[in-house]
């Protein structure tokens, strides 16, 4: 499965291609550093040509690791599937930096 993450400025953006499923097909968690994506396919076709029955199928299951380089908000995380690519985006947890506090001497 081919897959594809960038960096999207707030976000990190997942694509993957799963042509002939259902959205409904997918399982996707985020564990600890890792988003993971399950699925199973199910694909059957006939159709005859001339003379010949053609029947096509695939079937199985398929899990998908992908390492994230940052931490997100898994709250808020979006996916959707449109024209076998399978989108999801995850928005970054934006940690607060160091502040520096003053202090007056007397």
């Amino acid at each position: 499965m081919a897959s594809e993450v960038f960096d999207d400025g707030d976000k990190l953006v997942v694509k993957l291609e799963a042509p002939g499923m259902d959205k409904e097909d997918f399982d996707i968690q985020v564990v600890e550093n890792h988003l993971i994506v399950r699925g199973e396919k199910r694909f059957e076709r006939e159709r005859t040509e001339g003379s010949y029955r053609v029947s096509e199928c695939a079937y199985g299951q398929f899990s998908r690791a992908i390492p994230l380089q940052q931490e997100v908000d898994v709250t808020k995380a979006d996916a959707n599937y449109k024209k076998g690519v399978l989108r999801i985006e995850l928005p970054k947890v934006h940690k607060e930096r160091r502040k520096i506090i003053n202090v007056k001497v007397s």
